[in-house]
């Protein structure tokens, strides 16, 4: 064999030497942050609550600023450690007398970063009309079944 080909082969090995590190290293990082997002499952607290926000029209009628936090909540209702404590069609207008300028999506994040799972808070609302207080107890969040 000349040294061209000897040269090809030991290539081919060395080649096959890195793609084997490159998929080892992956699969290694994968696992690193499956198991990660498993652990942060537990810790990130549940807002239990969801839905679309009011639209500028609706705001102005309530006589709220365009930019402060008010959506419905969905018909869907998480009762985390079964708290009945948000009905459908309510609409969440701040948390702990607190006037946030965000949409409904900007606040589950805001909650999730803001607050710890067993954090007593007060959803402040509007039922039928009348603001109303509503303390709640925060719990983990699950984002869906797992298999063990």
């Amino acid at each position: 064999m000349n040294d061209f080909l000897k040269g090809i082969y030991e290539w081919r090995w060395i080649i096959w030497g890195l793609a084997l590190v490159i998929v080892w290293v992956s699969a290694a990082l994968i696992g690193m942050f499956y198991l990660w997002f498993r652990n942060i499952r537990g810790v990130m607290p549940s807002p239990g609550v969801h839905g679309l926000d009011l639209t500028a029209t609706e705001k102005k009628e309530f006589g709220m600023p365009e930019q402060q936090l008010a959506f419905y909540q969905d018909s869907y209702i998480s009762t985390p450690n079964g708290q009945v404590f948000i009905r459908p069609y309510d609409i969440i207008i701040g948390i702990d007398n607190k006037k946030l300028e965000m949409t409904a999506r900007q606040f589950l994040a805001y909650v999730k970063v803001n607050y710890n799972v067993g954090d007593r808070i007060t959803y402040n609302i509007l039922r039928d009309g009348e603001r109303l207080d509503v303390p709640v107890t925060l719990t983990r969040w699950d984002p869906g079944p797992r298999s063990e």
